[in-house]
């Protein structure tokens, strides 16, 4: 009997290293599958359920591969999807939505070198949790006191969502062009 190759093996690979190097996000990843989906226009897709992996994130070096996987296990264990899928959004207000979300993951994956609460690493510091480039920053994206303020009042998606509504236009270069399913 022969071994699988091709990409779908390449990324259960993937998977199996990832599952064993973040224990604490076991119990999310048990409930979610990743599929490889070929050539994509999309890095990556999320139903709710499944986390599409484009042949373009497959070539990614492991480390930020693992924080895009991170990032979108994030979405799921704070329920983003089903949380903006119940309105009737606006293309306008599901962009502005899409940023909020991903600017309050990307908060958390920032923040994990410092806490450590939330992920772990291997004890050689291998996954450090540093951002790739391109992916949206809180810091890059709210002006300094602006984001003062919100942290002032305890910063969650739904306050950034109400901010990103108000300052739409200052804000529409870093909305991502493919928001979120309906």
């Amino acid at each position: 009997m022969t071994k699988a190759t091709g990409p779908e093996s390449e990324l259960e690979m993937y998977m199996a290293v990832y599952r064993t190097s973040l224990p604490t996000l076991t119990p999310a990843l048990n409930r979610l599958s990743f599929r490889y989906i070929g050539k994509s226009d999309q890095l990556v897709t999320f139903n709710g359920k499944v986390i599409g992996v484009s042949e373009e994130l497959l070539s990614w070096n492991t480390k930020d591969m693992f924080i895009v996987f991170t990032h979108e296990v994030l979405h799921y264990l704070f329920h983003h999807i089903g949380r903006f899928r119940a309105y009737s959004l606006t293309e306008r207000n599901r962009k502005a939505a899409n940023l909020a979300m991903d600017l309050m993951v990307n908060r958390c994956i920032e923040s994990v070198d410092e806490n450590k609460r939330l992920l772990t690493t291997q004890p050689n510091g291998q996954y450090s949790f540093v951002l790739p480039e391109g992916m949206v920053e809180l810091a890059k994206v709210i002006p300094p006191a602006d984001l003062a303020i919100l942290k002032q009042e305890h910063l969650t998606t739904e306050l950034l969502y109400k901010y990103i509504l108000e300052h739409y236009e200052e804000l529409e270069e870093h909305m991502d062009s493919d928001p979120i399913a309906g």
